[in-house]
């Protein structure tokens, strides 16, 4: 049997290199299963929610708090909610229940509005409880996203020497730094 002279080698190798390139997707690659439900669509459909049942509730509580049954509890939704439930057929009677029975419901107003939004933000694609852990968790990120973690000052002796110092040695200094009027740090 013949052997293949080392220049064919390496072009085979170089082909099989460039089709590993070929194959690899844009963007990184992403390990593990793909995702069922993307946290910002609950989390919107949450914030969306939340305005809607603000508005609504009072005449939407009493009503859910009484329904025993899905057909009361259809009943409910199109006379308490009934602009925003004519709107969307996608509030499942047999979840709205499921969030009612909840033995950790909350009693007040304005926390039974964020529960029952959050938990119904999942459509039932994931569990109300997973749902409302996900808007936590999603808006937990969103908050701590834009932080400014610490900021330096430039300084410039009159002899030409720069430096940057955090804000915590120009009080040691006593240094005097004209800050613009409108800037939000404060020295």
């Amino acid at each position: 049997m013949p052997r293949l002279s080392a220049k064919l080698r390496r072009r085979k190798k170089e082909i099989k290199e460039l089709k590993k390139e070929l194959d690899s997707l844009p963007g990184g690659f992403h390990k593990g299963r793909p995702p069922r439900v993307f946290a910002e669509d609950i989390v919107g459909r949450a914030d969306n929610y939340r305005g809607i049942f603000e508005q609504v509730w009072s005449d939407l509580w009493p009503l859910l708090s009484k329904a025993k049954t899905e057909e009361e509890t259809v009943k409910a939704l199109q006379i308490g909610a009934k602009v925003y439930y004519e709107k969307s057929d996608i509030w499942s009677p047999k979840l709205v229940l499921s969030i009612l029975r909840d033995p950790k419901f909350p009693k007040t107003r304005d926390a039974q509005v964020n529960f029952f939004a959050d938990s119904l933000a999942g459509l039932g694609d994931i569990t109300p409880r997973y749902s409302r852990d996900v808007c936590l968790k999603e808006r937990a990120r969103k908050k701590r996203e834009h932080h400014i973690l610490r900021f330096e000052f430039r300084i410039e002796c009159s002899c030409g020497f720069q430096r940057f110092f955090p804000q915590s040695c120009l009080s040691k200094m006593q240094a005097i730094i004209p800050v613009p009027w409108n800037s939000p740090f404060s020295i």
